[in-house]
């Protein structure tokens, strides 16, 4: 175990961005300092530690600095932007920009990172696309309601939002 912990250190300085997100997860287990982890996967453009350093930090409710903030939303919007995409990122964008700690300007529009996301099968960007839609704050289009049903029943026994948005999705006849 320590032989494997060693070279997911090494790997990670060496450049290998998914190793440092692997060391992050070790170091975790070992009490240790995860961030630096994470931060150095997301300098090297890993969009999963870009995504989990972001994550860490709305968890914690810490707004982050304006360096780290300007890497997240950069990395996380060229993984949200790729082909095939990163769902996932394109949620993180839009939470962000949700609370204020990256602007539309950095991050793009919160809806277009959900609409975007629920495309790429986020179910959760699509439950939240649903429910921004029935409770009247922001009207889906017709395409993306269509596009929400499979990728929420696709997460529904991972995520309860998701699951209970697909039945209100089916009882409305929305999708």
């Amino acid at each position: 175990a320590d032989a494997a912990f060693v070279a997911l250190g090494r790997a990670c300085e060496l450049g290998v961005g998914r190793a440092c997100n692997s060391l992050s997860i070790a170091r975790a287990e070992r009490g240790g300092d995860v961030a630096s982890a994470l931060r150095r996967g997301c300098d090297l453009g890993d969009a999963l530690g870009c995504r989990k350093l972001l994550i860490g930090q709305m968890e914690k409710s810490e707004s982050p600095d304006l360096d780290l903030r300007i890497l997240t939303s950069s990395r996380l919007a060229q993984a949200c932007d790729a082909e095939p995409g990163d769902g996932e990122s394109c949620l993180a964008l839009a939470g962000a920009v949700e609370r204020g700690w990256t602007s539309s300007e950095e991050a793009g529009a919160p809806h277009q990172r959900l609409a975007r996301a629920c495309q790429l099968g986020a179910g959760p960007a699509c439950a939240k696309l649903v429910h921004l839609h029935v409770t009247g704050k922001r009207p889906a289009t017709k395409a993306e309601l269509e596009r929400a049903a499979p990728a929420m029943e696709d997460w529904g026994d991972r995520d309860a939002f998701s699951c209970a948005m697909l039945a209100i999705a089916k009882k409305r006849g929305l999708g």
